[in-house]
């Protein structure tokens, strides 16, 4: 029953918009071994929601796979899971610095009951699903349809930034101005734009709009071309990307080299001590002044947008490689490209949390972060 109290207070929020959570199943699709694609086709044709009376055609699109999260918690049987897209790190940032609330740049990355309140938090959540999909945990076809479905969305949320940070909501309630506008487009114009959306949507798709011939396709297939091309930008890093110094361990007993959420949110967590809340447009976050679009902001940091959503992708290939067929692959560079037929539009795509097993098992390596206090407890009994 705490459980669920917890979780129905907890505000939930987005990461990666739709169509950019799709635009890391499409890079992700690009490096699926054939038998991980032939099993996803296999274990998800749809996903039914039957409380809801809702079924999501999937047809073992990684793709349409990526945003089922971001839809189904806002319905009645996974309406627990919105808290489990982030984590609340305390950060002390460079906008704090100049509005003289700190003399210095101060990143916290500790999970305790502020950060990931009685263990509900995106961290244990990868960890937890991460354990349910192994194949050889030998769970249910359900639940580990359901277990994927999680994984393609949280695996593209921790990479995001602002996901892995506290401050004002994750840069929710803090409003800004962008390309002209303090308001979204139609129709949703009645709202205003604030950070974290321009983070999960606005700044990628300007930098598409300006640099990609307004194409999606380009765009996703210039991320791919990057990592796999000796001649690409991600290519000499692309590796350290899916190389865990803490890897997960599921109760198998298969360590997951190409999974550790404690790494990958802390490096999320670096970017809002680096680039993230600098130049802003304002110190106040009720009264954006100047235009991120056109103040250096969006220059700074659309690159690094753009880098989240490579390695979310690489990342994202390299897990189901490994727990998803009966022999697992791990990371696989083929030589495709993402079908140009998947237009990245708007399709949004739940199940109980379930218990995961002994969480002495869960990690094989020392943790990168701290943890303390009750919530320790509660993460560990998670798994």
């Amino acid at each position: 029953m705490q459980f669920l109290a917890v979780l129905a207070t907890a505000v939930a929020v987005n990461a990666w918009s739709g169509p950019e959570h799709q635009m890391v199943g499409r890079i992700a699709a690009a490096f699926l071994a054939p038998e991980t694609q032939a099993a996803l086709n296999t274990l998800l044709p749809s996903f039914d929601v039957p409380s809801d009376n809702i079924t999501f055609p999937i047809n073992g699109n990684v793709s349409l796979m990526t945003t089922w999260a971001d839809v189904v918690k806002a319905k009645k049987v996974y309406g627990w899971s919105g808290a489990y897209h982030y984590i609340d790190y305390e950060d002390v940032t460079l906008l704090d610095v100049k509005n003289k609330s700190a003399t210095s740049v101060s990143c916290s990355t500790v999970i305790n009951d502020i950060s990931c309140p009685a263990g509900v938090c995106i961290v244990p959540a990868i960890a937890n699903y991460t354990n349910r999909a192994d194949y050889a945990n030998k769970l249910s076809d359900k639940a580990r349809a359901e277990a994927i479905l999680f994984l393609t969305h949280y695996l593209g949320d921790i990479t995001q930034p602002l996901h892995n940070c506290g401050k004002f909501l994750g840069g929710n309630n803090y409003l800004v101005k962008f390309n002209g506008s303090i308001f979204e487009p139609a129709p949703y114009q009645k709202y205003r734009h604030n950070l974290h959306f321009i983070w999960d949507q606005y700044m990628i798709e300007a930098d598409i709009q300006d640099n990609y011939g307004n194409s999606f396709t380009a765009y996703v297939n210039s991320i791919v071309s990057d990592i796999q091309s000796p001649t690409g930008k991600y290519y000499s890093e692309a590796a350290s990307w899916v190389a865990c110094k803490t890897p997960l361990k599921t109760d198998s007993g298969l360590v997951v080299q190409n999974v550790c959420p404690i790494e990958w949110s802390v490096e999320g967590n670096n970017f809002n001590c680096a680039s993230v809340w600098d130049n802003t447009g304002s110190l106040d976050p009720n009264n954006p002044t100047e235009d991120l679009y056109t103040n250096g902001y969006y220059a700074t940091n659309k690159e690094i947008a753009r880098m989240q959503l490579a390695k979310a992708g690489l990342r994202l290939a390299a897990a189901l490689n490994t727990l998803v067929p009966a022999t697992p692959i791990g990371t696989y560079f083929a030589n495709v490209l993402p079908a140009s037929s998947d237009n990245c539009k708007g399709y949004q795509p739940p199940a109980t949390y379930g218990a995961a097993g002994p969480a002495s098992n869960l990690y094989s390596g020392a943790s990168s972060v701290a943890v303390s206090g009750a919530a320790l407890a509660a993460v560990l009994a998670m798994f």
